[in-house]
């Protein structure tokens, strides 16, 4: 009778592992939506950084038009020259995004260590998937503990992947800003051009060319707020 008592007091492991399956699949839920989230995020950056560059490679072809035939009255040329700037600008602005500025990646670097302290807490305060009887449900209790040496290889992986993920958004965003920084120089050039040739004619200097200059000013700011893969990219930008 004794023994039959004391094996019925002695404490079972079965809450414990439970609980730990649970924690651990609550884990791994929040984790999965934060990288879905980001994922997301990153595609949709993609993609309007490729439509500010194809808006770029098009002025590119424009401009070298516009070099072949320059209006001869410098009023006009100027007007052109600053709708061209103001375009650019554009261009500048939209492959930046709302929060202004080219990303580069930049703000992603602390992306891994943030998305996991994202993902603890979620965990921590998200409501665990139960049975009617409160138990775990029936995936929870299958799933098992998750094998430590796999997971650090497929974070090993993910990393990995990140990192060359931003290598390519750092080159793209460098390339991205020489090409700005020509398409400049092609225009700043043409703009002097215009103010030359009204100084040889006796005339005042277009009115347009003040506000090209106020266009390059905020081109560059938007550009200078990049830092980072973009500093070599930015040097000597005035012309």
């Amino acid at each position: 009778m004794t023994s039959v008592l004391t094996s019925l007091s002695l404490p079972t492991d079965a809450p414990r592992t439970a609980v730990q399956s649970r924690d651990e699949q609550r884990l791994r839920a929040a984790k999965t939506a934060l990288q879905t989230y980001d994922r997301q995020r990153t595609e949709a950056a993609e993609e309007r950084k490729a439509i500010a560059r194809k808006k770029a490679e098009d002025l590119k072809a424009r401009i070298q038009m516009m070099k072949l035939s320059m209006p001869s009255d410098p009023e006009a040329a100027a007007r052109v020259i600053a709708a061209l700037a103001r375009e650019l600008g554009a261009a500048v602005k939209a492959y930046g995004g709302p929060s202004g500025g080219l990303e580069a990646g930049l703000a992603a670097t602390a992306a891994p260590t943030t998305g996991e302290t994202l993902a603890m807490e979620a965990a921590a305060v998200a409501p665990a998937p139960t049975t009617d009887t409160g138990e775990p449900t029936t995936g929870e209790a299958e799933a098992g503990p998750t094998d430590p040496y796999r997971q650090a290889a497929q974070a090993q992986q993910t990393r990995a992947a990140e990192q060359a993920r931003r290598s390519e958004s750092a080159k793209a965003d460098s390339e991205f800003a020489t090409l700005v920084k020509g398409l400049m120089a092609e225009l700043k050039a043409m703009a002097r051009k215009a103010e030359a040739d009204a100084d040889k004619a006796g005339d005042a200097a277009p009115q347009d060319l003040s506000a090209i200059d106020q266009t390059f000013r905020t081109i560059e700011g938007d550009l200078g707020a990049a830092g980072g893969a973009l500093s070599g990219a930015m040097v000597s930008l005035t012309v």
